[in-house]
């Protein structure tokens, strides 16, 4: 390790001291590191058990260091050692890391919304800050001996908050998400503002003269030359990124590589921009974008590493700090009794201070972002807290050569160290009581409630488990009452006897009754929409989106996040973000010229490609969070409501998708096919990580078979499709629905097949009446409304119906069908149809295996538990089912379950007669076909979902616990608990 060292006349005693030989100073160079870490690693394990406030003491650690060095042998030489540092090192080695972690992992969403104040606030901010914090050096203070030039040197060191000091702080309180971003994008940005003041006022001081126009220039240059810097090194660095697969040290060294050549050239290169402006753009612009570059096995590999790394630099600095402290000042200081009491009136004129810089701000404050309340104001003012960039500056001016005044060096060093212990040991420690006093974090009625339910929950699912644990036969000489009592199961349940004890039933209800409608559905659309985000990052991690689905999906979400008081309009807010159908049709009329055609055709495949990745996870992760939120510890009244607001989104992507098949056609099969080939991927990525944790195949094994899948993938994201538009006879060849057919069977249908269109809005076919032919599309998308509450949505290669093929001739159609687009179909007679269905087995089976959704939802009295899974789930049991075809009096057993297409069946045993559309309980009967049946055997059991209604679940739960702390308090009544009634 080579670190520069500074021989200042007043260490020369000192340093003679340390023995010369550089073989004896590196060992004890790379000591002190982890002698450092060891006690910061104590310290930290004290922060977390007594709250005492982490980074004063390590300040205070190494002064004792420093104040005891010559008693304390080797340790005391790797003291003076490292208590020669040239602090610029400290700037060039240890603040990018803490200035890049801080923005990597900043909110940018919310970063941007409140950028404007943002921005106010470290640059106006700062100037004004630093401008009356040397009025008050100069003036109230009296310091005399400081020229203005020093005081304003100091000021804009002083107005230099801690980003890192600041996050812990935030984690602590509770405050909102966007709060929080304000005061932690402010201490980023002001970080890099106030370097460039520092940079202007001290070169000031040093007599270097400047004109005011130079100036303004050279502060221009560097603070706009500095996050530009941070651009063109966040481009190149996720361009690098996006290329890494699965490569977890390669990725974070790439994220350390970008994040120091950017300081590097800021700082040393003719660009002389501001290097600490350009961490902070970077680490933003990773964030914003770098982070969906990154291969999503290796993301948290890459935030572990700049955690280690934040951490070490953090304990570092202020232990440095506290050395350079303890030598530099203490025992040949200017500091005088007056200059400590000086600290305390700055310390309290600090606050004041910021508290004005706020109060000017305030109207443009209020203008942009989110608005800031006045007890936010409060805590703005009251957690500007102190820390690392600038005790680092203070140092720089400590050592500096050119600045004459000692006294300027060592009040910049005294006042920097004692505001950063005061702010950390007092304002740190007592913010979180100013934020409780002020009641800025409130928490709703309704959000106590559902938290009170899911203890509930929690409990009764913990009984369960020690129910089963009871039948173990390794643990049947456990102590139940110790282990509840170990585990804080006893304690949670006295917590909620207490809760409950003394209030009659009528109290409970009227408290629940009592609810604001609008509060408890502003809680549902956050609970909603908090969940949908989570399943579209869950998506991303499994290959299903893309960087940009991704990005543009959860900034739909944070944008619906902020107006859940508001009915839910997802569509519009993603919709926004597409090119309209005149461009893409402008695109598709030049994609065969030269030069320009290669670039349309690219921009229409990754555009529409990107299009329908967003509209198609958006309507899946719909469904899903259907059956999650029918599982929310509230009335499924309001959830109801909910959902319809939810499904209206829903319906318009539907249309949208409808109106994006008839519009483009020839693109949708190449997206289809992109989209199931990156499937498969997917799913061999898995089933090898699978077989990999199960010991079927050793590491070398998996590596090599993984690196092939990899590069198939790299090759699938470049991979071009041709444009072009399927015809009747491509749909029959290709659609797996078709592939079993004969060639002779695929000639019967071109043969009798006739074209017909339908324009938007125009019925196919309608319930109740006959029909005679059965359609097959060919272009645009048409809606079956299968029930007043379900419809289906069929595209291209789909069959209307395949309901209509399970039944006979002179039958009605089951459902109406009506065009979402313009339409065009291939309609072939029902005779036709139902003949090829007869001569091929295989055919039938799948369109028989197609119509089952349709039955389902037609008579759900007869469904058994089908009729509480979703479409996907039903296709998923019905693919892995075995289809029978049975002839009159066959007998078979159903020790699963099955499901009727046609016909009926007796059981032997009850005598009971079902009939088509009916679902069969699993059982050992025998069953007996009375006719030609056609069924499915399912290979296991269908899983009833019992989504019990909240008050009946919460009274369930409510009882069973009750039952519980009455053997636990040993109480003879009986304590009724109550259930939920919004």
């Amino acid at each position: 390790m080579n670190i520069n060292v500074l021989n200042n006349e007043h260490n020369t005693q000192e340093s003679s001291s340390v023995h010369e030989g550089s073989e004896h100073q590196q060992p004890l160079i790379l000591f002190f590191v982890f002698f450092g870490l060891f006690f910061g690693g104590i310290l930290r394990q004290v922060n977390q058990a007594t709250k005492i406030p982490y980074t004063p003491m390590l300040i205070i650690l190494g002064m004792i260091f420093a104040a005891y060095r010559n008693e304390l042998g080797f340790i005391g030489d790797a003291v003076k050692i490292w208590s020669q540092i040239n602090p610029h090192m400290i700037l060039f080695i240890f603040i990018p890391v803490l200035i890049f972690e801080s923005g990597f992992n900043c909110d940018w969403y919310v970063f941007k919304r409140a950028l404007v104040n943002i921005i106010l606030l470290a640059g106006p901010g700062v100037f004004i800050g630093a401008t009356i914090l040397a009025i008050c050096i100069k003036v109230i203070l009296s310091y005399d001996d400081i020229t203005w030039y020093g005081a304003l040197t100091m000021g804009s060191i002083l107005c230099a908050t801690d980003p890192v000091a600041v996050v812990a702080l935030l984690k602590e309180l509770g405050a909102s998400v966007q709060f929080n971003t304000l005061i932690e994008g402010e201490s980023l940005l002001n970080d890099g503002t106030a370097m460039v003041f520092y940079q202007v006022f001290i070169n000031l001081e040093k007599g270097r003269s400047s004109n005011p126009v130079s100036v303004v220039l050279g502060f221009c240059r560097t603070s706009l030359g500095g996050p530009f810097l941070g651009i063109v090194m966040g481009i190149l660095g996720s361009y690098w990124l996006r290329r890494i697969i699965r490569d977890d040290v390669l990725t974070s060294t790439v994220t350390f590589i970008v994040c120091y050549i950017c300081f590097y050239l800021a700082e040393f290169t003719f660009l002389a921009v501001s290097g600490i402006l350009s961490i902070v753009v970077l680490g933003l612009f990773m964030s914003a974008n770098g982070k969906v570059k990154i291969y999503p096995e290796s993301e948290h590999a890459v935030h572990t590493v700049w955690s280690f790394a934040q951490y070490v630099c953090e304990t570092l600095i202020f232990l440095l700090t506290g050395l350079l402290i303890g030598v530099e000042i203490v025992g040949q200081s200017t500091i005088t009794t007056s200059d400590w009491v000086k600290l305390i009136v700055f310390w309290v004129l600090m606050i004041i201070t910021r508290y004005l810089m706020v109060i000017i701000l305030m109207p443009f404050l209020k203008q942009s972002g989110y608005p800031i309340t006045q007890q936010e104001l409060y805590v703005l003012v009251w957690g500007g807290l102190r820390g690392a960039l600038g005790l680092t500056l203070s140092l720089m001016v400590l050592v500096d050569d050119e600045i004459e005044s000692v006294r300027l060096k060592q009040l910049t060093v005294f006042y920097m160290a004692g505001t950063a212990t005061l702010t950390l040991l007092v304002n740190g420690t007592t913010c979180g009581a100013l934020v409780k006093y002020l009641n800025i974090v409130e928490t709703t009625a309704i959000k106590n409630r559902l938290l009170q339910n899911t203890v509930k929950n929690m409990i009764n699912n913990c009984d369960d488990k020690v129910k089963s644990f009871k039948g173990n036969n390794f643990l049947q000489m456990a102590d139940w009452n110790k282990v509840e009592k170990i585990s804080g199961l006893e304690e949670i349940k006295n917590e909620m006897y207490r809760s409950q004890e003394g209030v009659n039933i009528s109290q409970r209800k009227s408290t629940y009754t009592g609810f604001n409608k609008n509060e408890v559905l502003q809680e549902i659309r956050f609970r909603m929409l908090r969940s949908m985000k989570g399943l579209f990052w869950e998506n991303y991690e499994c290959g299903q989106l893309s960087a940009n689905a991704i990005k543009l999906l959860d900034e739909a979400m944070n944008r619906s996040l902020e107006h859940t008081q508001k009915p839910l309009k997802l569509w519009d807010l993603i919709f926004v973000n597409f090119s309209d159908f005149q461009t893409l049709k402008f695109m598709f009329a030049v994609n065969n010229w030269i030069i320009i055609g290669s670039i349309a055709k690219t921009y229409i495949l990754q555009h529409l490609s990107f299009v329908y990745e967003v509209v198609s996870c958006f309507i899946q992760t719909a469904h899903e969070i259907e059956e999650i939120q029918s599982s929310l510890p509230i009335s499924q009244h309001f959830v109801a409501q909910i959902d319809e607001e939810l499904n209206l989104s829903v319906k318009l992507a539907q249309h949208y998708l409808a109106e994006l098949s008839d519009n483009f056609p020839q693109i949708i099969k190449s997206i289809h096919t992109k989209k199931a080939a990156n499937s498969i991927i997917e799913a061999q990525k898995h089933f090898l990580l699978d077989y990999r944790n199960k010991g079927y195949i050793d590491n070398n094994d998996y590596i090599h078979y993984r690196s092939k899948i990899d590069k198939k993938a790299l090759m699938l994201e470049n991979m071009e499709f041709d444009l072009v538009l399927p015809t009747f006879q491509s749909i029959l060849l290709q659609f797996p629905v078709f592939n079993s057919l004969t060639e002779d069977q695929l000639k019967l249908l071109q043969q009798n097949q006739k074209m017909k269109s339908f324009e938007e809005g125009e019925e196919i076919y309608t319930k109740d009446e006959p029909f005679r032919h059965i359609y097959i599309i060919t272009q645009g998308a048409v809606s079956e409304q299968i029930t007043q509450n379900f419809s289906l949505h069929i595209g291209i290669g789909g069959i209307l119906s395949y309901a209509h093929c399970v039944s006979d001739s002179d039958q009605k159609s089951v459902c109406t069908a009506k065009a979402l687009t313009h339409v065009k179909c291939n309609y072939i007679p029902f005779g036709i149809f139902k003949e090829i269905m007869r001569n091929n087995r295989s055919f039938e089976q799948r369109v028989f295996m197609k119509s089952i959704i349709y039955f389902v939802k037609i008579n759900p009295d007869k469904a058994g538990p089908l009729k509480n899974l979703n479409e996907n789930n039903l296709n998923d049991y019905c693919e892995n089912a075995e289809f029978f075809s049975l002839a009159n009096t066959q007998n078979i057993l159903f020790e699963n379950g099955a499901y009727i297409i046609a016909g009926s069946m007796k059981n032997s045993r009850s005598q009971e007669v079902l009939d088509q559309f009916t679902y069969i309980n699993p059982s050992n009967d025998n069953f007996v076909a009375l006719e030609d049946v056609y069924l499915i055997k399912f290979i296991e059991q269908v899983v009833k979902k019992n989504r019990q209604t909240v008050m009946e679940q919460v009274e369930d739960v409510d009882q069973n616990i009750g039952f519980q702390i009455k053997n636990i308090k040993g109480k003879a009544k009986d304590v009724e608990m109550e259930q939920i009634q919004f």
